[in-house]
């Protein structure tokens, strides 16, 4: 079988069909990272048609092999596998945590808890609405996953409350409109507020980004209604840029 291996950007990087430890794992399928290439296709994109494996540890270690290493590019590590093999069964990422709260990717089985965050008039009044149906607000998380997550490696995260295990709301960074920036976002629950939550959870996206994500701080910028004084007082207190929006006319 002849395999195309993908990057987490989607474009394929490498083909082999040489004899090795790789093609040893596909015997069964693919393997993780791998997917079949029909005849006269030029590759096929990321996720569409992946299979992903759990790995034992002796397929673990034939993967990791020295010879087949030198076929693989440097990023295709542990985590990166781990997190690949987490998204495509539905398990949610865990990125960072605090004292209080998990932060961590969304999954599909998010959309109730996601939905019910977003049914408060507060929220309503600031934010895009979700799509009215369950089905479609999994599928709105699905390609979220797959085209922010995946694509950058970063995203609007779930913030989970420890004490409860339920979702209370949103914090992350996506790409700005202007090239090389970012911007910070946060929501929470109507029940969450008021109790530090959305500072707690906003500074250690601020440390995720610049320590492990290497964007630095002055990159980094907080777009919030100029009316919503909370999370001004939460924005300002973080020590990035702060663009105040005012509603348009």
């Amino acid at each position: 079988m002849t395999a195309v291996l993908i990057t987490r950007q989607g474009e394929p990087v490498a083909v082999t069909d040489r004899p090795s430890a790789l093609s040893a794992l596909m015997k069964e399928g693919p393997a993780v990272g791998l997917l079949p290439k029909a005849a006269g296709e030029e590759g096929v994109p990321y996720p569409g048609g992946v299979r992903l494996l759990e790995l034992t540890e002796e397929e673990k270690t034939a993967l990791f092999s020295r010879e087949v290493w030198q076929e693989l590019p440097a990023f295709l590590d542990e985590e990166w596998l781990s997190r690949t093999a987490d998204r495509w069964h539905g398990r949610p990422v865990r990125i960072a945590e605090t004292p209080r709260l998990i932060l961590r990717e969304l999954v599909p089985d998010d959309a109730p808890a996601l939905m019910a965050l977003y049914d408060d008039p507060v929220t309503r009044h600031y934010v895009e609405p979700l799509p009215e149906t369950e089905e479609e607000v999994r599928g709105q998380i699905a390609a979220y996953i797959r085209f922010m997550y995946d694509f950058y490696g970063y995203g609007i995260w779930g913030i989970e409350e420890k004490a409860s295990g339920r979702l209370i709301g949103r914090a992350g960074i996506e790409p700005a409109e202007e090239p090389g920036f970012v911007s910070l976002g946060y929501l929470l629950a109507a029940d969450a507020r008021g109790k530090g939550y959305a500072r707690e959870a906003a500074r250690e996206v601020l440390r995720v980004a610049e320590e492990e994500l290497d964007i630095p701080r002055e990159k980094i910028r907080c777009e919030v209604a100029a009316d919503h004084e909370k999370s001004l007082a939460v924005a300002e207190s973080l020590g990035i840029a702060v663009i105040r929006l005012t509603p348009e006319a």
